[in-house]
Order: C-alpha cells, then structure tokens, then sequence
C-alpha cells in the first residue's frame, strides 16, 4: 500500500517520472498488439524498451536514498537546477519575465544579458504598461565589491559593463510615459554580490557567483514557495529575505539627481 501511495504522490508530482513511466506502459501494450498481428521482432524491440523503462521508472521510485533526496529537495523549494547558468537556453529568461503578472525583481551585477537580449525591452515596456512592478539592482560601480569582482570576472570590463548597462536602462526608461515609468525602479547596491535572483511572482532563479569563474558559468537553480513546518525554512524563503535587506540595507534608486554619478565617464 505505502509503494501505491509513493507511486501517485511521484506521477503527481514529477511530471518527466510520469512521462518515462507511461511511455514505457505504452511501448510494452504496443508490443503485445504487434505480437499478436504476427511482427514478433518488432513486438520484442518495443517490449523491451518499454520494460526497460518501466524498470528504471520503478528502481528510482523504490530507492529509499532516491525517495529522500527527492523529498529534500522539494522541502527546500527546489524545482530545477543547473550546474552552469549557461546551460539555461538565452530566450528562457524572457520566457519567465513574460509569466509575470505582479512583480519582476532582477539583482544581478551587470544585467547585461538581460539588455543584450533583443526581445527584452519590448517584453518589459509590455509589462510595465500592464501595470508589473519591476525592480533592478545592479552592483553599484563605485563600491570596493564592484573592484573585488571585476577582479573575479577578468578578462571581462566588469565596471565598464555595469555602468553602460545602467546608462541604457536610464535611457529606456526616460522613454516611458510618467504612469508607467514610475513602475521601473533602478538601484545599485554595495553588499558583496554573492548571487543574483530572477524573482517573478511567485518564483526565482538564483545564481551563486564563484570567484575565478565568469557569472555565465555559475551554478542556478529555480525555487518556489512551499507549505513546511514552523520550524523548516526553504530557499524561496532564504532568497526573497535576501533581496529584501539588499535592497532595504544596502541600495541607492537612482533619480534625475543622482544618475549621473553611475553613467559612464565622457
């Protein structure tokens, strides 16, 4: 009974265990009907790969060390990961700025993939006018954190990159009408730029920063919220307090008055 329970809380919850199982079933059913009209080497190819999925769907399913890893994992809000963030495809980050219906929250060091994308600025002008609070940190030029990293980050200009990013963010936004401009807040922080989260809603995509490797080249993973105990805590939780106290201990907006400290110099 507690293997039946494992096996439908597991099709429920993970969509590929799912897919893997059933695709199986189906390749061992199609097996049978060809058996059955007379294509024995053709009914034997399918059943096997069909028991062969099923095989390794049921050994994982089985595994203790499996299962509990598994429910790690989902304790903690995990819901994907990626051992370099240049494994996510390019166009995959828009994706998820598109899913936005409330808020978009972008800490990043430079942010310069997100402007050198060619769809972003039409999908943030989009959801800016339907009424998303958006919200991006850069790492503030002038600080010794900033000096630390494009130290980290060589043979990248990381200074030189943050403030051209700034300088094109500022120019779109100066573009907007009042209503929605005011929508899209600019912020540089101090703090050490251990991570950088994506928070869209009610989800994001955290990435740590390792000294000696570039940023594209950073471990990611996507973490949700999830119901615990009182006395858990899951990543979601960890991250979004995290944004919360850069942004309420250590960011500067930038204004009309103050930008043209962060600008490059002419």
């Amino acid at each position: 009974m507690n293997a039946i329970k494992r096996l439908v809380r597991r099709i429920r919850e993970d969509p590929q265990f799912a897919a893997v199982l059933f695709l199986g079933i189906i390749l061992v059913l199609a097996g049978i009907i060809l058996a059955a009209n007379n294509m024995p080497s053709l009914a034997t190819g399918m059943s096997s790969v069909g028991c062969s999925m099923i095989a390794a769907a049921l050994v994982t399913l089985l595994s203790p060390s499996t299962d509990e890893v598994y429910s790690k994992f989902k304790r903690l809000g995990i819901t994907d990961l990626y051992p370099s963030r240049g494994e996510i495809i390019k166009s995959q980050w828009v994706r998820w700025l598109r899913l936005a219906r409330r808020h978009f929250v972008e800490v990043g060091i430079s942010n310069s993939g997100w402007l050198g994308d060619p769809d972003f600025f039409p999908v943030l002008k989009d959801k800016l006018e339907h009424e998303v609070e958006v919200k991006i940190f850069f790492l503030d030029p002038r600080c010794q954190a900033a000096a630390t990293r494009a130290r980290e980050d060589s043979p990248r200009a990381t200074i030189v990159t943050i403030e051209r990013s700034i300088a094109t963010l500022w120019e779109f936004r100066c573009q907007l009408s009042g209503a929605v401009r005011n929508r899209l807040r600019v912020l540089v922080y101090t703090c050490t730029p251990s991570s950088g989260t994506t928070w869209v809603d009610d989800f994001m995509i955290v990435t740590h920063y390792i000294p000696g490797y570039q940023n594209a080249t950073s471990p990611a993973f996507v973490a949700k919220p999830v119901r615990i105990q009182l006395e858990e805590t899951n990543l979601y939780q960890i991250y979004s307090a995290n944004v919360r106290t850069i942004e309420n201990k250590y960011s500067t907006e930038l204004t009309d008055v103050n930008i043209q400290q962060y600008l490059p110099k002419p």
